[in-house]
């Protein structure tokens, strides 16, 4: 006999099912027995005590691998025939091969995730409703790259009303413009966790520390690994936040706090009422991310219409306001 058939010799000694080189004429469906029986051994590990089903293209009938039975019995085997044409073997296992329409897909799930950019995810800026009510921190950084010194900023605004709580001035040494970003972002977050905000909506306009808060795009520097480190961090002490990036155009603010801060050298607190409005003035970043207001307007089929919001320098606060207002006769 070419194969074996018992599992173990009177030494105890235990056997595997082998083919006699010697014989030449096997039945196939003894080949197929030793090559289940193999592969049952190789992945013994992994697929005890697991249902087996076995294809073959020899019926289980043919009482040629009733031999093995002591050796197979401890498995859980269900055994099916198949036939050797298109509709048989090939056809269970082409089941499990991805389609050639869909090799791309796979393909694309294959590529390694280091130097990749995730597709941003597809939400409107003008995220906020006219009467939200609650808090945006904006904040902001820059830095003279011969000197390597710089500066952040943070400015904490209460809605409705875009009233500005804090805005904060911080010198910076030994920095890069993304590092002082970075600083101006996380100072912020420390400021709101403060006073005890749990939501809050962050706006900036460096698009890389946004992005990367956000996981869109990779860091790969280690300066801006131990800054998107301390934001994570800082990110479990609360309940939300939103990031949102916006042009340098709508954060005008920035320049004049960053030019104050490098000029004084030290860290300030914003605290005169002209510069509080001037800032309230200049930053555009009430129009990029509220809603357009609808002003019900008689127009065609009665639909009302969106405006944008005007622009600070354009809206009316109570103190400017006259009372009284000349009446025609």
């Amino acid at each position: 006999m070419g194969i074996l058939r018992s599992p173990c010799d009177p030494s105890g000694q235990v056997h595997r099912p082998v083919l006699n080189e010697s014989e030449i004429r096997y039945h196939a469906a003894e080949k197929e027995v030793v090559a289940v029986m193999r592969v049952l051994d190789m992945f013994e590990a992994l697929i005890r005590d697991c249902p087996i089903k076995v294809y073959m293209r020899y019926a289980v009938a043919d009482r040629r691998c009733v031999r093995w039975g002591l050796i197979l019995s401890h498995w859980d085997l269900e055994v099916c025939k198949v036939q050797r044409d298109e509709d048989g073997l090939a056809a269970v296992l082409g089941a499990g091969i991805t389609p050639k329409e869909h090799l791309d897909e796979i393909a694309e799930s294959l590529i390694p995730a280091k130097g990749r950019v995730k597709p941003p995810p597809a939400i409107s800026v003008e995220m906020l409703e006219e009467d939200f009510k609650g808090y945006v921190l904006s904040f902001g950084g820059a830095a003279k790259t011969s000197t390597r010194h710089g500066s952040c900023w943070c400015i904490i605004w209460e809605l409705p009303g875009w009233r500005i709580v804090s805005a904060q001035g911080f010198p910076l040494e030994d920095v890069t413009v993304n590092d002082a970003e970075y600083h101006g972002l996380l100072k912020g977050l420390i400021l709101v966790s403060e006073r005890g905000i749990s939501e809050i909506v962050v706006v900036g306009d460096s698009r890389i520390v946004i992005q990367q808060a956000q996981g869109l795009i990779n860091c790969n520097q280690p300066n801006l690994q131990r800054r998107l480190s301390e934001y994570t961090a800082l990110k479990e002490k609360f309940k939300s936040i939103q990031l949102v990036h916006v042009k340098r155009d709508y954060n005008q603010a920035a320049d004049y706090l960053t030019s104050k801060t490098l000029a004084l050298g030290e860290a300030w607190t914003v605290s005169d009422p002209a510069e509080l409005m001037h800032l309230e003035q200049v930053s555009m970043i009430p129009e990029r991310i509220m809603k357009p207001v609808e002003i019900p307007q008689e127009r065609v089929m009665g639909t009302p219409v969106k405006e944008p919001p005007l622009p600070r320098s354009r809206r009316m606060y109570p103190q400017e306001q006259n009372p009284h207002r000349c009446q025609h006769p």
